[in-house]
């Protein structure tokens, strides 16, 4: 069973850390659509602050028996947000596959976690997913990114002692382009869904099996 690492300079996230991040990240589901726009971003936003109430606003009514009426699409919306958050709030919570990982200033939090091995795959090391990057909207921008640049020799070191390969999806291209610059060994996989670019990290044996030209 591979462990995952633990990190210097971070703490595990205590219930009240994550219920903030998980906070933070809904406002970020709505709020980046706002302060980066992109079609992608933007349809999301729509999506789940206005197709998604709407639509359990008419279950509701349903449901309840009683006629539509606009003063129920606030409270849906308020039962809506809660719930993102709780279902943010619960992805960072440990387990024996994942761990997540909060700055010492307790401003930025993400994820590493074990993928899957598909059934009748080729026996090889462990697949890590590195995702749900979130910081507060309250920190200094590029704070995030400053946290996993810090950490990066470690995270480096980590996932090459246990021969792992890493995916990583960045939210749009120029946070992609950070990433790259950030780690030479990154490699970029095309599009993510439904939006940002998808990163690969190859493990260590398929890097020196490249460099010493072997099959």
């Amino acid at each position: 069973v591979v462990t995952l690492p633990v990190l210097f300079d971070t703490r595990d996230p205590r219930l009240r850390d994550r219920a903030r991040m998980g906070a933070w990240g809904a406002a970020w589901l709505f709020g980046a659509a706002l302060r980066k726009p992109s079609l992608p971003g933007v349809m999301i936003a729509l999506f789940l602050w206005l197709v998604v109430p709407l639509v359990l606003t008419v279950e509701v009514t349903i449901v309840l028996q009683v006629p539509f009426s606009w003063w129920l699409v606030p409270l849906v919306l308020i039962a809506w947000a809660l719930l993102i958050v709780v279902v943010i709030t619960a992805a960072y919570a440990p387990r024996p596959h994942r761990r997540s990982y909060m700055s010492t200033d307790g401003s930025t939090i993400f994820r590493l976690r074990r993928k899957r091995r598909k059934r009748n795959a080729a026996p090889s090391g462990p697949t890590f997913i590195a995702d749900n990057f979130c910081r507060s909207m309250r920190a200094d921008k590029g704070s995030a990114l400053a946290v996993i640049a810090s950490l990066h020799d470690q995270l480096a070191l980590a996932v090459d002692m246990v021969d792992a390969d890493v995916e990583i999806t960045a939210a749009h291209p120029s946070l992609a382009r950070r990433y790259l610059s950030l780690d030479p060994l990154l490699e970029e996989r095309g599009k993510a869904f439904p939006r940002g670019v998808k990163l690969y990290r190859p493990r260590k044996s398929e890097r020196d099996r490249d460099a010493s030209g072997g099959p």
